[in-house]
């Protein structure tokens, strides 16, 4: 009797771990990747496109999805950044609270750090595209 226990303890610990892992990679699977934090680059002589992402919103996800399909096809004219919503360094939460950016958004940057452009929804790459070529005049 007590293998038989045993055995199904066992088993359903393994069952319990696998969960646990698949669903720790799909976390990890949706977070930003390459991207810098760095906000103290705004302004350093390259065009900026700065991600406010906020985990917690399809609007955030899709954007990160667009910037990761057409970054290539800006490198070395426009860098590419990523700021979490719920930052814990005290640099980066006076960076959002002063760019007064409360949803996942998108914020451009000339060379010099002006801000030219904020977007709140991209519908898709080839719209990303047109407002990052107008924005930055490419």
């Amino acid at each position: 009797m007590y293998r038989f226990q045993h055995g199904f303890a066992l088993r359903n610990n393994l069952i319990v771990i696998t969960v646990i892992l698949a669903l720790l990679m799909i976390i990890a699977s949706t977070l930003p990747k390459g991207y810098s934090d760095d906000v103290s680059k705004i302004g350093n002589g390259n065009n900026i496109a700065l991600l406010i992402h906020d985990k917690n919103t399809v609007t955030s996800l899709d954007i990160m999805a667009l910037m990761d399909e057409i970054r290539s096809d800006y490198a070395g004219i426009v860098d590419f950044m990523v700021v979490s919503i719920d930052v814990t360094t005290p640099q980066e939460r006076a960076f959002v609270q002063q760019q007064k950016v409360r949803n996942a958004a998108v914020l451009l940057f000339s060379p010099e750090g002006e801000r030219l452009d904020v977007l709140w929804s991209v519908p898709g790459a080839d719209a990303f595209r047109s407002r990052l070529n107008k924005t930055f005049q490419l």
